[in-house]
């Protein structure tokens, strides 16, 4: 025989609830299972939710750092500097050029350049490192007959 707590009436050993109060009296076996299953997985569930939340919010921040118009000047200048547009005269402006956001920090800028012996179409893949820090992973440079 148990005692409820709440209203101190005296009930049989088998029962769950108080039938006056319906206080809980006893939990299954299964529950403490359930509560220490639980307990045991909060804190990789809180971890996995923060660094996902993190990645998010990092990408979020990253995306309005970088514009159209800072990817085109970076490729810009690292095509300056190229051997194969040595001496080129002339850049497509960036509205004649075409600038591709292919995530928060990755773009593809794409265009044309004048030189004196020729007319050359370039294709150029950058990856944005935070600071103002710019890395090309890919350049292709062809000429325009």
């Amino acid at each position: 025989m148990i005692n409820c707590p709440e209203c101190r009436i005296g009930l049989p050993d088998d029962v769950e609830r108080c039938h006056l109060c319906q206080r809980l009296l006893f939990v299954s076996p299964w529950a403490r299972k359930l509560g220490l299953y639980v307990l045991i997985l909060m804190p990789f569930v809180v971890v996995i939710g923060v660094a996902f939340v993190s990645q998010h919010l990092e990408s979020a921040l990253l995306w309005r750092q970088t514009s159209s118009t800072d990817a085109y000047r970076a490729a810009l200048i690292f095509l300056k500097t190229a051997p194969d547009l040595h001496d080129a005269v002339s850049f497509s402006n960036i509205k004649d050029s075409v600038v591709e956001r292919w995530g928060p920090t990755r773009f593809h800028v794409s265009g044309y350049v004048n030189s004196p012996k020729s007319h050359d179409s370039y294709s150029c893949v950058l990856h944005y490192n935070g600071a103002d820090r710019w890395e090309v992973e890919d350049v292709h440079i062809e000429r325009v007959e």
